[in-house]
């Protein structure tokens, strides 16, 4: 799918996403004229629903069939209403990062634009995602219209507003950045999915890079430097990492298995 405008104006509403999980639950595989007719909806509404359960990571498509994920199937079945904090912060970080699927906006405003404390408008963000583009895309008008819909993604209740990522000072400014750091599996998941895609040679990252490079939790989460090194002497604790204070700030990765495996131990138990 596109990755602008991908959600045809239509806001992220966890409980729009919550009855197309459900349709995909009761039918396995579902076409978007199915999902429009279970949710009782038009069918552009459901093409901006499926929209956001594709670059959420909840879903994937095949041939215009819509399914889940294994991660969208964990969830339906431990948290049907996407309503859990872990919940939350694993849509987010799939939104802003790079998997099967990319929402432009969303990726640029966090593993770029933003940094913690940043005050900005919507027309700043804009205007740097088209800057930053390799070339002026077809509806580039959809660059404008996803920055109006990425500050409703952070600042209402029924999207992401309840993490406190983004938000909105004045009208149309915003300020973005970590109030309280994910729970340890949240982050610990974060930081081995970006670690094994970006670095899969690499045994040992500094703090540093876990808090500046694209798609670690210092980007995605908009962490401050000590904020991460709270996160890391967490999962240093539950033996998934060890750091050596050192002027360097070596962190070593001791957790070996896929990072999917973090959150399927975290839904199982709660």
């Amino acid at each position: 799918m596109r990755s602008l405008k991908f959600h045809q104006g239509f806001k992220l509403d966890r409980a729009r996403l919550a009855t197309l999980i459900r349709c995909i639950v009761e039918n396995q595989v579902i076409s978007k004229k199915a999902a429009a007719t279970y949710m009782g909806v038009g069918e552009p509404a459901a093409e901006g629903c499926i929209g956001w359960l594709l670059k959420t990571g909840l879903g994937t498509a095949q041939r215009g069939a819509y399914m889940l994920t294994p991660l969208g199937a964990l969830i339906a079945a431990h948290d049907p209403h996407l309503s859990q904090p872990s919940t939350l912060w694993l849509l987010h970080y799939y939104l802003v990062t790079e998997h099967d699927e990319r929402a432009e906006v969303w990726y640029r405003a966090f593993n770029e634009f933003l940094s913690p404390g940043t005050s900005f408008t919507r027309d700043a963000l804009q205007s740097y995602v088209e800057r930053s583009l390799d070339s002026s895309p077809a509806n580039k008008s959809g660059v404008g219209n996803d920055c109006n819909e990425f500050g409703k993604c952070y600042t209402d209740p029924v999207a992401l507003g309840k993490l406190h990522l983004v938000r909105e000072v004045e009208k149309k400014t915003y300020e973005a950045g970590l109030n309280s750091v994910p729970e340890p599996q949240i982050f610990a998941f974060a930081l081995f999915d970006a670690w094994q895609r970006r670095f899969p040679h690499a045994d040992t990252l500094r703090v540093t890079q876990i808090c500046q490079e694209p798609e670690m939790p210092g980007r995605v989460f908009i962490a401050r430097h000590d904020q991460v090194v709270q996160a890391l002497q967490s999962l240093q604790s539950m033996g998934l990492v060890n750091i050596v204070d050192s002027q360097h700030e070596p962190v070593t990765r001791r957790f070996r298995d896929e990072p999917y495996r973090l959150i399927a131990n975290l839904y199982v138990s709660s």
